[in-house]
């Protein structure tokens, strides 16, 4: 009897394990697919830095990802995986019209390997999480809508026909 009881609690235990690696979050992420010419099969040290200048310059975020694995000269990663929170906003996304991605192996990480890429749009969805600023100046309700204003706290309402419950 006890040896099912812990057996039980060692499978709930080893379940949570499961969903909390499925749940971990995402923000400041980026995926990014890489090649390195002549690199052997097998787990690499690679040093990524993000630029404002498709060449030269200084970069505004460094990270270094260990035993990451190469197979047929490419890889994959997610940069700002190795950063507590992913990559910060600010300085490097805040602070620039555009963004390379260069990267190369750790143990000599001032030699690149290949051009640097470009972020496209992709990338920079993750700014519009820090906020931004701007002024609300007014809400209009719609059709089907009550309320609105142009100052302080504004509420809106819904004007439902029949029964239901508005989710």
């Amino acid at each position: 009897m006890k040896k099912r009881l812990f057996l039980a609690l060692v499978f709930v235990f080893l379940s949570a394990l499961v969903v909390y690696a499925q749940v971990q979050p995402t923000e400041g992420l980026i995926p990014f697919r890489g090649s390195i010419p002549g690199q052997p099969e097998g787990p690499v040290d690679l040093r990524f830095r993000l630029f404002s200048v498709s060449s030269g310059g200084l970069f505004c975020f460094e990270e270094t990802q260990l035993g990451v694995q190469v197979s047929g000269e490419t890889f994959s990663v997610f940069l700002g995986n190795e950063t507590p929170g992913g990559i910060p906003p600010s300085p490097c996304f805040t602070d620039n019209t555009s963004l390379w991605i260069a990267f190369g192996l750790n143990a000599a990480p001032e030699i690149e390997i290949g051009d640097r890429t470009a972020i496209t749009s992709s990338g920079y969805a993750h700014f519009a999480l820090s906020g931004g600023t701007g002024t609300i100046t007014g809400v209009t309700a719609g059709p089907g809508l009550t309320g609105g204003g142009t100052s302080g706290i504004v509420t809106l309402g819904a004007n439902f026909a029949g029964s239901g419950i508005a989710m």
